[in-house]
């Protein structure tokens, strides 16, 4: 009985640990992340820019939308993606889309107030 329990634990020990090695990445950290990338890339101070993390793509990958505000008043939109991991990946910002895409989602479709 006793090596049966001894057993049980050690295998739950083994368990355990496993499951942060999945762990999904820190929502701050992600945050704080495209903050500095958005800073880095559009030449603003990382105070000025607004970010708002978005719920997981089916494939892992984690957006975080955000938008800073010109001294004009325009207001500059840009996301930021992250890998499952919370490793960096494609960085776009409004001012690279020209004109109205064809495949215009719903969801899209704040991006786009013209079209």
């Amino acid at each position: 009985m006793k090596l049966k329990c001894l057993t049980a634990v050690l295998s739950l020990g083994l368990i355990v640990p496993n499951f942060a090695l999945t762990a999904s990445p820190d929502p701050v950290e992600l945050m704080n992340n495209c903050e500095r990338i958005a800073s880095g890339r559009l030449g603003v101070p990382a105070e000025d820019v607004r970010v708002d993390l978005q719920t997981a793509r089916v494939d892992g990958s984690i957006p975080v939308n955000g938008f800073v505000m010109g001294y004009d008043g325009s207001e500059l939109t840009f996301q930021c993606n992250f890998d499952s991991k919370g490793k960096p990946g494609d960085f776009w910002n409004s001012k690279d889309i020209v004109g109205c895409p064809g495949d215009l989602s719903e969801a899209d479709r704040w991006l786009f107030p013209g079209c």
